[in-house]
């Protein structure tokens, strides 16, 4: 089944439920890039020298709650880091595929690591489908190999879909952007996504670069507790109600990047 099917029936039981139907796990920090449209450029989070991990430990229990819950939906290995520099990596999404067998495994990168031993080793993991952003800064030459590899072997039941980034977020005010921005009336981020960082905690939306509205964290808690939490709930319902009560979602806003 395709991934976008999959992730229509994952959202459709997300409204009849209440549960979220994507999943984003941050495994760790580390970024090789430093794009002038990411706050990785200004702050030193994403630098590899400053790398942290998400505990093996913590990402079983994930994956174990989401299995135990009889949940499925879209597995995705980012938030702010580039998820091919964690070499636990095929690892993990191993673990995932056989706990979660009907789920789609989305494996968001720059593609500057995603050789085509790694692609083949990813792929026997459990990966359904990869999304490369393709940067102003230049593409790997790893890329183009893995495009011509899957043009002359086929494309092994898997999604790739590689694009230019179009449209920005100014990341809850962190980033510049031209003067042509478009404030959103109201936000459904949090109605069907939960995000997990590096440190375990959960995040809010993947603007929230700073974790600045403390939802709970899974080393204590558990992500259906996290997601029945009355003020959790409250505050969903005023993100989609356009009722913007934190500095981060007041700033936010689409655009272009300045020329």
């Amino acid at each position: 089944m395709p991934c976008s099917v999959k992730l229509r029936i994952a959202s459709l039981r997300c409204k009849i439920f209440n549960i979220f139907s994507l999943v984003i796990v941050e495994t760790s920090s580390a970024c090789n890039r430093r794009c002038s449209y990411c706050p990785n450029s200004k702050f030193d989070r994403g630098l590899p020298g400053n790398n942290k991990k998400l505990s093996r430990d913590l990402f079983h229990k994930i994956i174990d709650e989401l299995d135990e819950s009889r949940w499925f939906g879209q597995i995705q290995f980012n938030f702010y880091n580039e998820p091919l520099l964690d070499e636990r990596l095929p690892e993990f999404v191993k673990y995932a595929r056989s706990k979660l067998p009907t789920s789609s495994i989305i494996i968001y990168t720059n593609g500057d690591f995603l050789t085509i031993e790694l692609y083949k080793r990813l792929i026997e993991s459990g990966v359904t489908d990869f999304l490369i952003t393709k940067h102003q800064s230049g593409e790997s030459e790893n890329i183009n190999k893995l495009l011509e590899y899957r043009k002359v072997n086929g494309k092994d039941r898997t999604g790739v879909i590689y694009r230019e980034l179009k449209e920005f977020t100014n990341r809850g005010g962190l980033v510049q952007l031209s003067a042509e921005d478009k404030r959103p009336k109201r936000c459904l981020w949090g109605f069907y996504s939960f995000i997990v960082n590096h440190e375990g905690e959960a995040v809010l939306c993947h603007n929230d670069y700073f974790n600045s509205v403390e939802l709970g964290n899974l080393k204590d808690e558990n992500m259906i507790d996290i997601w029945n939490k009355p003020h959790y709930k409250q505050l969903r319902e005023q993100l989609k109600r356009g009722r913007f009560e934190h500095e981060m979602c007041k700033k936010c806003a689409l655009g272009k990047l300045d020329s």
